[in-house]
């Protein structure tokens, strides 16, 4: 359960009702809060964003491709058929709720 509570002066995070960060400074509340923003929900995998070369499942992905390789994202795709253990590659999101809340709310 990961939950965000967004007021105009302060962000409040938790996972399972547990909070885990909070931003208060005025100055990073203000650039927030003057954008427009949209909820965004992703399933990445793979490639130089989230996985380094020599970290998570180092052998398996040595095996395919180097973020180095020019063409590593188009490899990463077409060995998708070698990664076993990946039995269920999908996002599944069971509901999503958005609540407005008073000024109070922690």
């Amino acid at each position: 359960d990961y939950t965000i509570i967004w007021h105009k002066n302060k962000m409040i995070f938790k996972i399972d009702d547990k909070e885990y960060g909070r931003i208060t400074d005025k100055q990073i509340m203000d650039k927030i809060n003057k954008n427009e923003h949209f909820l965004v929900l992703a399933l990445t995998v793979g490639g130089d964003l989230n996985f380094n070369d020599g970290e998570i499942l180092r052998a398996h992905k040595e095996a395919i491709f180097s973020n180095s390789e020019p063409n590593h994202h188009i490899k990463f795709f077409e060995a998708i058929h070698l990664w076993k253990d990946w039995k269920d590659p999908s996002l599944v999101i069971d509901y999503i709720r958005i609540f407005t809340t008073n000024e109070s709310e922690e």
